[in-house]
């Protein structure tokens, strides 16, 4: 399932960079949002999840900041690709 994930989110990080090429003449700003290992529902379903160390992963309240800073920027400034990531990497795997 990492691999198939991981795949889709390079594609639309592509996709998007196609996209904004081909529309920013009309003014149409495109953004690319990737957050790394945010701690929601998401990983209830498989094997592992982020770690409890509060530096080991980001928070929806992180990305919603980072939404933030994207639409506070002037006319005519685009933010094409923000990555938002934990300062550690530390995952773990969930007691079976």
């Amino acid at each position: 399932i990492g691999s198939a994930y991981a795949a889709t989110k390079a594609g639309l990080k592509h996709f998007s960079d196609s996209l904004f090429e081909e529309v920013r003449k009309y003014g149409v700003k495109v953004t690319t949002i990737l957050p790394d290992m945010t701690r929601t529902p998401f990983y209830d379903h498989l094997h592992f999840k982020e770690h409890d160390d509060a530096h080991s992963h980001i928070t929806a309240e992180c990305v919603a900041d980072g939404v933030a800073t994207i639409l506070s920027q002037r006319e005519g400034t685009v933010v094409t690709e923000l990555i938002i990531r934990p300062q550690k990497h530390q995952i773990e795997k969930k007691k079976a």
